[in-house]
């Protein structure tokens, strides 16, 4: 009787409900939508699957990837244009190919600090609970502490293998090949606990017919635990495109969809959709065959019905509230590692500009300071200089004149008395007269030198000149040159450095010739240091100048200019010292950084000389090198500075 009840209970529901089947859309009938030509290029991307991990991650029959995870992705790359390749690989596997670069992303990898050091992950798109899982008549686990002392099997590098080594719970753990694997032992009598995610865990007991598990006391809560796309670390752009394709599918429903088509049966949310359709289409098979004798029995079940309707409603409208506070929870949690990200980037931005200031006043301070001092230098040089030179013509005249009236009063009195012709014969008239004319000379050469060296001096502290206007960027190099003049020279134990120049006929530049000045400083004061740097690593391994290469032997300083595209000022600056590593290479023109001994070198010059080139110039600052071979410095900057504000 309870069977025929339940039969004319289906049959009579049909017959309320043929209405409505009606009008339903029957599922499976889609629009056929025209294909659009694809792009002529997409954005290919390798994604990899596990094998047995369900429901987010399987292999259909088929032989494809397969699972909520697969879906999910798929989803994502439809609305960000991308196109998939998947490799399906054991979790361990996979995992790996991800740390060294071999596929593109993981759309299924549990988030931990740990892993967050190799990967870098999307807004998280699924919360997992874990469980333990044991033969029935086990004791309950319904904590991490109750797992110790016991033998645990966990899949092989899951995250739930990776939450026990971090609560230091890894004396008696067994690692196996994957989830299934874990499983079988624990059903075969071995060990005491499978320790792993509980929804896949609860299928794959149903699917492998493994009758004696069970989960061993109640689901445990990892704390931060949920699951999100991964991608190789530093991989931003892709990391972008994942996340914007995530919140998309969330915004158009396509999300629920996938949601609903994997955990309908086994997250509590109501009957399966396509269930529904084959119970309604049952009951209308139903009701055709009804006859009047049977309708008799609807009253009996009508109270029945109406109350059960109304637990189902109940039940139904309380679970709809669980899931809508679960999905404003993640929304809470994407809102807030969205900000976070802002707010670390934008401290990050403040930070990087706070110290690119500070290493712009201390050397602005720095270089402001030298060219008062050489400039002062200059001023007070030029005076006592410039009255030397301008009188060493008028002595030599004097001391021609002398010279004559000498060699005259010789002329008239060739036979003088002979205490004053012994007076002759002691001065050495002759070489007085020859040697007095070579200090003059020598005076006058060094009073050029010194009168030269003021020039250079003025020049290259720009003080008496305008901040901004056209110069001849070669006199800067040669006025730069002069002030190194010390440290190019040949020293006792070290050969002297060569500068071999290759200048193009240029134009004028519109610079801020002062701040150049500073840059030709810089870069030829490290050339400076790296070939002596060098010289002092040969002589570690070489006693003897002699023995020394070629290239050791003749330490050089090549600076070319040349003008490009008729618009901009090219200017080399190359060395054959020691050369800079990649690493370094990279972080040259960070403020503070240096790589010389303290006390020697504050790591502000390279970083001023990038800003000054750059920003105050609009121009290009990069360095090529090899090292043991040598470095290149390039600058490049337009002709005319105010064409290009």
């Amino acid at each position: 009787m309870s069977s025929f009840r339940k039969f004319f209970f289906c049959c009579l529901l049909g017959a309320l409900l043929t209405s409505i089947i009606l009008f339903a859309p029957i599922k499976g009938l889609t629009l056929q939508t025209i294909n659009k030509p694809s792009p002529p290029q997409k954005q290919r991307l390798l994604v990899g699957s596990e094998l047995d991990y369900p429901p987010y991650a399987l292999v259909n029959s088929q032989g494809k990837a397969d699972g909520f995870s697969v879906d999910l992705i798929k989803a994502v790359a439809e609305v960000m244009d991308l196109e998939l390749e998947f490799k399906v690989k054991p979790w361990n596997e996979i995992r790996t190919n991800l740390e060294k670069g071999e596929i593109d992303v993981l759309p299924l990898v549990a988030y931990n600090p740990e892993r967050a050091r190799v990967f870098d992950f999307s807004a998280p798109h699924t919360i997992a609970y874990a469980a333990a899982f044991a033969r029935k008549g086990s004791p309950a686990i319904n904590s991490v502490d109750d797992l110790r002392n016991q033998k645990i099997i966990v899949m092989n590098s899951d995250w739930t293998h990776d939450y026990l080594l971090k609560k230091n719970i890894s004396k008696n753990i067994i690692p196996a090949k994957d989830l299934a694997d874990a499983l079988r032992l624990l059903a075969s009598g071995k060990h005491d606990y499978v320790f792993a995610p509980m929804l896949p865990g609860l299928l794959l007991v149903k699917d492998l017919h493994l009758s004696n598990l069970q989960v061993a006391g109640k689901p445990i809560q990892v704390e931060n635990n949920y699951f999100s796309f991964a991608v190789k670390k530093g991989n931003d752009k892709l990391l972008v495109l994942l996340n914007q394709g995530l919140q998309i599918i969330k915004a158009n429903g396509k999300y629920d969809e996938i949601y609903d088509k994997w955990f309908g049966e086994v997250d509590p949310k109501g009957i399966a959709q396509e269930e529904v359709f084959k119970l309604i289409r049952n009951m209308i098979i139903g009701s055709v065959v009804l006859t009047f004798g049977v309708i008799t029995w609807s009253f009996s079940l009508k109270r029945k019905v109406h109350f059960r309707t109304l637990e189902l409603q109940t039940e139904i409208a309380q679970r709809i509230k669980i899931e809508s506070e679960l999905r404003q929870t993640l929304q809470l949690k994407d809102e807030f590692a969205k900000t976070a990200t802002e707010q670390a980037t934008q401290i990050e931005q403040a930070m990087k500009e706070l110290r690119q200031t500070q290493a712009q006043l201390i050397h602005t301070e720095k270089m402001l300071s030298l060219g008062q001092l050489v400039g002062g230098i200059a001023h007070e040089l030029n005076n006592p200089i410039s009255f030397i030179y301008g009188n060493l013509s008028h002595l030599q005249d004097h001391n021609q004149t002398l010279v004559s009236l000498v060699k005259s009063y010789q002329q008239h009195y060739s036979h003088p008395p002979e205490w004053q012709q012994a007076g002759w014969d002691q001065i050495e008239i002759d070489f007085i007269v020859e040697d007095t004319n070579k200090i003059l000379k020598s005076m006058k050469f060094g009073s050029e030198r010194i009168r030269d060296i003021v020039i250079s001096l003025r020049n290259f502290s720009r003080l008496n000149e305008a901040e901004f206007k056209q110069v001849d960027i070669h006199k800067g190099i040669d006025s730069t040159l002069v002030i190194l003049q010390n440290r190019l020279k040949i020293k006792p134990s070290y050969p002297e450095i060569q500068i071999i120049k290759n200048y193009a006929q240029l134009p004028q530049v519109e610079c801020y010739p002062g701040q150049l000045n500073q840059v030709y400083l810089n870069l030829l004061t490290n050339a400076i240091d790296a070939l002596e740097e060098k010289f002092k690593q040969n002589e570690l391994t070489i006693q003897h100048q002699k023995n020394l290469d070629v290239q050791f032997r003749d330490p050089q300083i090549w600076i070319t200019t040349d003008l490009v595209d008729h618009n901009l000022v090219k200017i080399n600056i190359s060395d054959n010292g020691c050369g800079i590593s990649e690493a370094v290479n990279k972080r040259i023109f960070d403020p503070f950084f240096t790589t010389k001994p303290v006390g020697k070198g504050t790591g502000l010059g390279l970083s001023i000389s990038y800003q000054i080139v750059t920003v105050q110039h609009g121009g290009k600052l990069w360095c090529n090198s090899t090292p043991g071979k040598g470095t290149q410095f390039v600058i490049e900057i337009p002709l005319s500075l105010s064409a290009t504000n």
